[in-house]
């Protein structure tokens, strides 16, 4: 199954937005060479990342429920208690009040790690471009997963994951891009990535703008290095490409089980 995920909106739609061609991406058989470009250590600081960040967000979640949440829950429902000895104006008044704070608690309710228990490859990617890529590093995004035959490991998801945002947020260290794609495809040698992006319009009308274009390009190239990319740009300055080709190996037991670990909801 391909799974095309527009953007904000959670609905199926074409790839290739009007006004650009459509990505295009070979079989993961045909693109998978025998040859890995990115080292064992690199991969392993890819995976690393993505745990880093888990850890992050999980505290973040048990830091906000057990603090702030559970204090505006109390004073939620001692407004709750209150109002009801009240009448007339008062008691509308203190309602809007309540309405307030249960807008606060939820806004509070931090989305939960990707890598959960029972999450396959496709809600984990799609939960983790949503939470770490989409409004932070990009604008819109628009996702294409085909990643249901031949499943990649949770490692390989991170090491996905983690090649997007660092190739995007040096695109631009500033702004997040007007709009990106990213298609993740993988199959029984491989997984494959495509990163389109298109930068955010004021980096283009900008004073520097053909200083920052060159600057972009050399930042780009440093970490597609990194990362074992192949960096196309449209023109010096606007939209960019991103095509990446892993061939698939075992991680290492001790990195898989830093995203594999049981983690309390």
């Amino acid at each position: 199954m391909t799974l095309h995920t527009a953007t904000g909106t959670g609905r199926a739609t074409a790839v290739g937005p009007v006004g650009r061609p459509a990505v295009a991406v070979a079989p993961v058989q045909a693109q998978a060479q025998a040859h890995d470009p990115v080292s064992d250590t690199t991969r392993l600081l890819l995976r690393l990342i993505a745990a880093g960040q888990e850890r992050e967000r999980q505290h973040l979640c048990d830091a906000f429920h057990d603090g702030p949440i559970q204090d505006l829950t109390a004073v939620l429902l001692t407004c709750a208690a209150v109002r009801r000895t009240l009448d007339g104006a008062a008691a509308e008044k203190l309602a809007a009040v309540e309405t307030q704070l249960r807008d606060a608690i939820t806004t509070l309710q931090l989305p939960a790690p990707a890598f959960r228990a029972g999450s396959d490859a496709s809600k984990i990617l799609t939960t983790a471009l949503t939470n770490r890529v989409r409004g932070t590093l990009a604008r819109e995004l628009e996702t294409v997963l085909d990643v249901d035959d031949a499943p990649p490991s949770r490692a390989e998801v991170a090491e996905v994951l983690s090649a997007v945002q660092l190739l995007l947020l040096e695109s631009d260290p500033w702004r997040p891009a007007r709009r990106a794609s990213v298609t993740v495809r993988s199959g029984p040698d491989g997984v494959t990535l495509t990163l389109w992006a298109a930068p955010d319009p004021c980096s283009a009308t900008s004073l520097d703008a053909a200083h920052d274009a060159v600057a972009r390009t050399g930042r780009l190239r440093r970490v597609a290095a990194i990362v074992g990319a192949r960096i196309t740009e449209e023109q010096p300055g606007g939209p960019w490409r991103a095509s990446l080709s892993w061939p698939r190996r075992t991680p290492s037991p001790v990195a898989q089980g830093r995203l594999d670990a049981p983690r309390r909801i």
